[in-house]
């Protein structure tokens, strides 16, 4: 069975940091499976250790996504379920099958501002974490694939024009 690392490099004014996060891609980059990265980064598919091998390492990520996170990024995240009294939306999911799917723990409910529920996390991306630039640029020193150092070549260029920049990241099924 695969599973894809999916990454969002996203940033934000240092000037306005209240402005929000944006993110550089409207999709999330796919730079495919690493099965080193998956490890150092979240323990997925492994336990990273330290270097003589006795000790278990720590991931390098944090667990989960912030709170404010941009809108591509949340979207990707998502599937929104149809309105019992609305018309029926083929982008939308029904009551019923988000209901399945927070059930069987693949899904976690989302809400409104006034407790509605409106939407489930999408239930084909797991272990989501997010990290800085510097972290990913210690996570994966020595890789040589070129969608990882355009990422972080962006990701420098972003900070030296004076954005804070992290990765959001997520694996599939």
């Amino acid at each position: 069975m695969g599973c894809d690392i999916h990454v969002f490099l996203e940033f934000r004014s240092t000037k306005y940091p209240n402005a929000g996060w944006d993110s550089f891609t409207w999709h999330p980059i796919n730079p495919g499976r690493n099965y080193e990265l998956f490890t150092l980064l979240s323990n997925v598919r492994g336990q990273a250790m330290s270097p003589c091998g006795r000790y278990r390492l720590e991931p390098m990520a944090t667990p989960g996504w912030p709170q404010q996170i941009s809108w591509a990024a949340r979207e990707w995240n998502t599937k929104r379920i149809n309105k019992p009294d609305g018309a029926l939306d083929p982008a939308r999911i029904s009551t019923e099958q988000a209901e399945k799917w927070v059930k069987g723990s693949s899904s976690q409910y989302i809400y409104d501002e006034d407790g509605n529920v409106i939407a489930v996390t999408h239930p084909d991306w797991h272990s989501h974490g997010y990290c800085s630039l510097e972290t990913l640029t210690k996570t994966i020193r020595g890789n040589s694939s070129s969608v990882w150092r355009a990422i972080i070549a962006a990701a420098k260029s972003l900070k030296k024009d004076g954005y804070e920049v992290r990765f959001l990241f997520a694996y599939d099924n």
